[in-house]
């Protein structure tokens, strides 16, 4: 797969060179989406899964884990299409004794049938899972008592912009953080049997489209 420069734009190409860049998109918002290939181009994308939200219990509370990541690379031909779902992350939890919510896992199903999936973090505080892709990062877990919710799979060793970096983490509150971008939430510490975990940092999906080579 392609490297990038200092800036990120211009991916380097198999053989060496730098290809052309089409396009590179951000997506944030969660929900359903689809890729079309204008010509005949490299695909390659980022895909990280929602952060969870932090679990709820006096003087015992946990963040939620961060959200796993998927790096992938493939060629397309002109028109082919590939769909995507960004998840969002876990909501928040007010209910004193319970833990947080899943962040919903982020998919890619590729035009040969092949399914990327970029893992939700977990409301136990674990980080999420991921598979399918070339290569898969997993999200941090969070602290295990009274601790801010773990990061989410970073990418900023190989990704052109900053976006890539991952996302924080809640920080541990009496009610609670929500994530950044997507981090697990923080765990809520109810004072007098009042206390909320915020919701973990929705997914993310970056993908760049560069010219193939003749």
């Amino acid at each position: 797969m392609g490297g990038y420069g200092p800036r990120g734009e211009r991916p380097r190409r198999r053989g060496g060179g730098r290809s052309e860049i089409i396009t590179i998109q951000v997506v944030t918002a969660p929900g359903a989406g689809e890729i079309v290939a204008p010509r005949d181009c490299f695909l390659e994308l980022f895909l990280r899964g929602g952060g969870a939200s932090g679990s709820v219990a006096f003087n015992n509370s946990r963040g939620g884990g961060g959200g796993g990541g998927a790096r992938h690379s493939v060629r397309l031909l002109k028109n082919q299409l590939v769909k995507y779902f960004v998840g969002p992350g876990g909501p928040s939890n007010g209910a004193e004794g319970t833990i947080g919510n899943n962040g919903l896992d982020s998919t890619v199903l590729l035009p040969n049938g092949s399914i990327i999936v970029a893992g939700g973090g977990r409301g136990d505080g674990a980080g999420g899972l991921s598979y399918g892709a070339i290569e898969n990062r997993a999200g941090a877990s969070s602290g295990p008592v009274n601790s801010a919710g773990g990061d989410a799979a970073s990418f900023s060793d190989v990704g052109p912009i900053d976006f890539f970096a991952g996302g924080e983490g809640g920080a541990f509150g009496l009610t609670g953080f929500r994530g950044a971008s997507p981090g697990g939430g923080s765990g809520g510490c109810p004072p007098g049997g009042n206390g909320t975990s915020l919701q973990g940092a929705d997914g993310s999906l970056v993908y760049v489209l560069s010219k193939a080579s003749p």
